[in-house]
């Protein structure tokens, strides 16, 4: 996914997450924005806004949705891991690595930039396209490293196990997708009334984002296209007001100034 070159870059990301009832755990709402991007993709960016620049690791999350003629023809990155999750339809994906994939509803697909990769995303000849991006900094030993591609099928990818939820094991231990870093990614799905409580790591910062439905979570109401930023959380439970499909993100900090300019993280 190619980003406004336009857009002045990010550092250093949002530090004014509000306190929990948890020891020093916060958390805080944050609603995706409605643009427009490459050939008239429409997309809701969560990350980054301009009082949100990043969240230490992720430099970037969108959820987007493709229609032909849109797509987002080829475009350079730098510095930075993209996870490409297709909800609906299906991506054409093509690199100068000589990768030519067709990532199909429930395919993830794993990009390393490193220190230089262009490619393109063009949606299915037919239909609507629906996917979710992520964009994962890369720390300052690794941004100049070989830039590489992993797709996982979606017949790969291991069900959770939850009495409380359904849902797909993404990335994390006993995962298919080898993140660079220490990447957890999980897809739930919750009945209406449904409450579930996932542990999440302390010393990771996590995204919990609704893709549809509508969740209570940690004293807010989250509905589709917002989220809940938190750190230093133990657990998360949550109760769904909807039937819902949650997107549950958390990876380690890399503890470095994020700096975006377009397409390139430095």
């Amino acid at each position: 996914m190619s980003r406004n070159p336009d857009m002045a870059p990010g550092q250093g990301g949002d530090r004014s997450l509000r306190r929990t009832h948890e020891p020093q755990g916060r958390a805080r709402k944050v609603t995706a924005l409605d643009m427009q991007e490459g050939q008239d993709n429409n997309v809701r960016r969560l990350i980054p806004q301009r009082h949100l620049t990043s969240f230490d690791p992720f430099a970037q999350v969108d959820e987007y949705w493709m229609t032909p003629p849109a797509g987002f023809p080829p475009h350079p990155h730098q510095g930075f891991e993209g996870i490409i999750y297709v909800l609906e339809g299906a991506i054409h994906h093509s690199d100068t690595l000589g990768n030519d994939a067709m990532v199909r509803a429930g395919d993830l697909l794993r990009f390393c930039a490193g220190r230089g990769l262009t490619h393109s995303e063009l949606p299915a000849a037919e239909g609507r396209t629906h996917a979710v991006q992520l964009w994962i900094a890369l720390p300052r030993a690794r941004k100049r490293c070989d830039p590489d591609l992993q797709h996982v099928a979606g017949e790969s990818i291991a069900p959770l196990e939850d009495a409380n939820a359904t849902g797909r094991l993404l990335a994390g231990p006993g995962a298919q997708l080898t993140p660079t870093g220490d990447l957890h990614l999980l897809d739930l799905t919750l009945d209406r009334g449904a409450r579930l409580t996932r542990p999440v790591r302390p010393t990771c910062r996590g995204i919990l984002y609704v893709i549809q439905g509508s969740i209570q979570v940690q004293g807010s109401g989250l509905q589709s296209g917002e989220a809940l930023l938190f750190e230093r959380l133990q657990e998360l439970p949550m109760r769904a007001d909807l039937p819902s499909r949650l997107l549950l993100a958390s990876a380690v900090p890399i503890d470095e100034p994020i700096r975006q300019w377009g397409s390139y993280v430095t």
